[in-house]
């Protein structure tokens, strides 16, 4: 299986998985992180076929749903296309990338406080069909952020096997859809949640 995510998500772990269950997963075996921009691609030795990528950026107005687990449960968003900008990143690593922003119209469930914890997951057009990964947001402006696409084509390029055996959706996503489109990408498991394990290192007594 192939995962893409960002790799803020990936970064710094000693060991990860994709959640199938509580309590299990499968291993991650690979990781390979993109060297100028906040996205990761995984390979585990099982997984589901992995959603087509569209062949070109969104344009400004166009629609866009973003599914996952943000705060930690199963939530989805529905965006438009507000346009291109770039994005600074310092702390962990320096990274200053093209990124897609887009304004959020509604989101499921209405109760989500915040959308942290989306980040790494998809945001695909109408066709179903990957345009971006979440990368950040913006509570206060109603925004969310998706690594540009160029960047993933830049990724994927090296791993020409993690797009090999794509589907698609059988169905078309709107606004009123997308909730249904989450829950069943998150029942068979096409789109699921990272687990990170970091270990910790006891300080020694003075």
């Amino acid at each position: 299986g192939w995962w893409l995510t960002a790799r803020h998500v990936a970064h710094g772990c000693d060991a990860l998985w994709i959640q199938t269950a509580p309590r299990k997963g499968w291993r991650v075996a690979e990781v390979h992180l993109h060297p100028n921009a906040d996205l990761a691609l995984l390979r585990t030795n099982q997984g589901r076929v992995p959603l087509t990528l569209a062949q070109g950026a969104p344009g400004r107005g166009e629609d866009g749903f973003s599914l996952g687990y943000p705060q930690g449960k199963p939530g989805d968003v529905h965006a438009r296309v507000i346009g291109q900008a770039r994005m600074k990143s310092v702390g962990r690593y320096r990274i200053n990338e093209p990124i897609l922003a887009w304004a959020e119209v509604s989101r499921t469930p209405r109760s989500l406080p915040a959308l942290g914890g989306l980040s790494g997951g998809p945001m695909l057009d109408d066709q179903g069909r990957g345009v971006g990964v979440l990368v950040a947001s913006s509570k206060r402006r109603g925004r969310v952020m998706t690594a540009a696409q160029s960047s993933i084509n830049d990724l994927l390029a090296n791993y020409p096997a993690a797009q090999a055996s794509a589907g698609a959706l059988s169905q078309r996503i709107d606004g009123n859809s997308f909730r249904q489109t989450g829950q069943s990408l998150r029942r068979d498991l096409t789109i699921a949640k990272v687990l990170c394990r970091v270990r910790q290192t006891r300080r020694r007594p003075r």
